[in-house]
């Protein structure tokens, strides 16, 4: 019986749909839209990227380093985006004080890498100086520098609080990592006006000099150095006319959080916040011929860190030498601690556990023994720790590994010594690999390590470059990673970073530190040291001048 045939009907499989991936190469620093020359500025791509369905990349030219100086407006990211540049010290975007640098749409997903933005500024009542996110947003080797959220505007009968967010404003997601925020100012508030009878109220001052996290968002900043950053001055109520008696204006209260101000979701790991200042209470109104001044406004609360009934997470950081004016020089408000933070003044902070290192402005000061805010290697700037500074191997290895922190900020080995410090930056460590300390990783580092394989007893000169006094192969791997690589060399983009919450032990071990009540609300001459200064009589807590 013949064999029958099988007809095989050939199957049509549809196939999946694919967006590609657009790459733009910037070639040159200026600013002018112009479709029919062969520049392609960062404006053009941006905007040719908003356009191009899918994720896009921009690069730059390799020879192209400088400054890009804004001509327009802001620049909208609308569609999801990778920017690296050269290196932050390599390549500015300056806004001129004219205009904010970058807005992110909601449903963007977008990266900026190895840049500066410096000089964003916003019109009254704006907030977010240098970067407004409504997306999901990641900085990595950026500097953020001398911006300024809008201030309230003409003086009214209750003056406009100023805007939030000096260096940047977040409404989405936001992650900072290998970053420098310095600088930056939240707004003004408007003065009151001035009546014949009645002294208008000042304006509150912005919060978060730094960054602002609105409620809904949630921020997360690795291996980051906040440092200069100030929260909106209060300003003054109005005066009544002499002809009158009364009761003048009340000055508007200084805003919260220098650095960092959070009404979301905020976490903190491997971060240092210095030198960061709240914002000044307004003068009280004159109160006309023989009345009264109006009462001055409060002092805003956490120099260095503000949490506004939000969730505020940090572990391995360091907030000290913030504020020596403030009623809280380095926090205020309710946190859940990872540990091992250093906070020298926790007046009006609760959240603390055993192994953070921590003092109230009535104990004996807690000196963090900072250095200067400057380039201690690496593409953006730091706080060097000095010799004897309680941050140093204070940290927790753990805590940094489930963040991927392998490095610090400036990319050094994070973990030299006994334990990880506290803090963005690793003291006594250098680029890994970096034998002799010559600011790149070449043969002669090679070489050094080769002549010691396997020696104990070795130093970061022998090519021990995690410390533990053996060069063996974890030390060569180091060494292979980072070959060729020089000191201004922007670190690697990491992954998204773990989410990790307080255990229970932790939770358990909480503390809560003292908060003081009393009034203080004129600003003495800033102190332009770094270490933690002693307060007397601070300011009412944070929920009373709110």
């Amino acid at each position: 019986m013949p064999r029958r045939r099988h007809t095989r009907i050939p199957h049509l499989h549809p196939l999946e749909s694919r967006r590609l991936l657009t790459a733009f190469t910037v070639n040159t620093l200026t600013d002018t839209t112009n479709p029919t020359d062969t520049l392609l500025t960062l404006r053009e791509a941006i905007t040719q990227s908003n356009t191009s369905a899918g994720p896009d990349t921009i690069a730059f030219a390799p020879a192209l380093t400088g400054t890009i100086k804004l001509a327009e407006s802001q620049i909208d990211i609308t569609d999801s985006l990778t920017v690296t540049g050269p290196g932050a010290p390599l390549l500015t975007i300056d806004a001129n004080a004219a205009s904010r640098i970058f807005s992110i749409a909601p449903g963007a997903q977008v990266t900026l890498a190895n840049l500066t933005l410096t000089n964003g500024r916003v019109g009254e009542q704006q907030n977010g100086g240098a970067l407004s996110n409504e997306g999901t947003l990641t900085l990595a080797g950026v500097s953020i520098t001398n911006s300024r959220a809008g201030d309230g505007g003409s003086p009214a009968t209750f003056g406009a609080s100023g805007g939030n967010g000096g260096g940047v404003y977040n409404a989405g997601t936001l992650t900072v990592r290998d970053s420098a925020i310095l600088d930056n100012a939240a707004g003004r508030g408007a003065d009151g006006n001035e009546d014949f009878s009645f002294g208008g109220t000042g304006g509150r001052g912005g919060d978060g000099g730094g960054i602002y996290n609105d409620v809904g968002a949630t921020l997360t900043i690795l291996n980051t150095t906040l440092a200069r950053n100030h929260a909106g001055d209060g300003a003054d109520g109005g005066d009544i006319s002499a002809f009158f008696t009364g009761t003048g204006g009340r000055g508007g209260n200084g805003g919260s959080g220098g650095g960092v101000a959070n009404a979301g979701t905020a976490t903190l790991v491997n971060v240092t916040l210095t030198a960061n200042a709240s914002g000044n209470g307004g003068v009280g109104g004159f109160g006309g011929s023989g009345g009264t001044f109006g009462r001055p406004g409060f002092y805003g609360s956490g120099g260095g860190l503000f949490n506004d009934d939000g969730t505020f997470q940090i572990g391995n950081t360091l907030s000290a030498a913030n504020d020596p004016g403030a009623p809280s020089p380095d926090a205020a408000g309710a946190f859940t601690s990872l540990g091992h933070n250093l906070v020298a003044i926790t007046d009006e902070s609760t959240g603390w556990v055993a192994s953070d290192k921590t003092a109230a402005s009535f104990d004996p000061p807690l000196d963090a023994k900072l250095g200067d805010v400057n380039y201690h290697g690496g593409p953006t700037q730091t706080v060097s720790l000095l010799a004897g500074s309680p941050a140093i191997d204070a940290g927790d290895a753990a805590l940094a590994a489930a963040y991927q922190l392998t490095a610090d900020q400036r990319g050094y080995v994070r973990k030299y010594g006994a334990a990880v410090d506290v803090g963005a930056l690793e003291a006594n460590s250098a680029l890994g690999g970096d034998a002799n300390r010559d600011n790149i990783v070449n043969f002669a580092d090679l070489l050094a390590l080769a002549r010691n394989y396997n020696a104990t007893g070795a130093t970061w000169e022998k090519g021990d470059f995690d410390g533990n006094g053996i060069v063996n192969f974890n030390d060569l791997l180091t060494l292979a990673r980072n070959y060729n690589r020089t000191v201004l060399s922007p670190p690697p983009i990491a992954a998204p970073p773990a989410t990790l919450l307080a255990s229970p032990a932790v939770a358990a071990a909480t503390t809560s530190a003292p908060s003081s009540k009393t009034d203080k609300t004129k600003r003495p001459t800033p102190v332009p040291v770094f270490s933690p200064k002693k307060i007397a009589n601070p300011a009412p807590s944070a929920k009373a001048r709110r």
